[in-house]
């Protein structure tokens, strides 16, 4: 049980987990975090677990040299439509497929279309 960001008699657990997460680079490695509920995983994950997180360079953006499929939702409320289209024009998309009436959260309400855009990429690049 948390209340805001401390965890309530489990600060030891939390503590022991941050230790064994420090010092993990961004490498490309994934680290899969499991345990019973309440030890902190939620609390060590969505949070950057240094500083460093935050100034470290990501190295060179591969969007302009590997071809690249757009879909978004003409209803997303995060990203505003003219920026999608806008950041689909500037990565030289294949295809932009703007699904009407769709929010930002594409994979749960509109499975299959996204699929299908998914599956046309596969196609193009094989």
């Amino acid at each position: 049980m948390t209340t805001g960001q401390r965890l309530i008699g489990r600060d030891d657990e939390l503590r022991s987990l941050l230790g064994r997460l420090d010092g993990v680079s961004s490498d490309g490695r994934a680290i899969w975090l499991v345990g019973e509920p309440g030890i902190g995983k939620s609390a060590a994950t969505q949070r950057p677990l240094r500083d460093i997180a935050l100034r470290e360079g990501s190295g060179p953006p591969a969007w302009p040299l590997l071809p690249s499929w757009f879909v978004f939702g003409d209803a997303d409320r995060n990203i505003p439509v003219a920026v999608h289209r806008l950041m689909a024009e500037r990565a030289g998309a294949k295809a932009t497929v703007e699904l009407a009436g769709a929010s930002h959260a594409l994979t749960v309400s509109r499975p299959g279309e996204v699929t299908e855009v998914i599956t046309a990429a596969i196609t193009a690049v094989s």
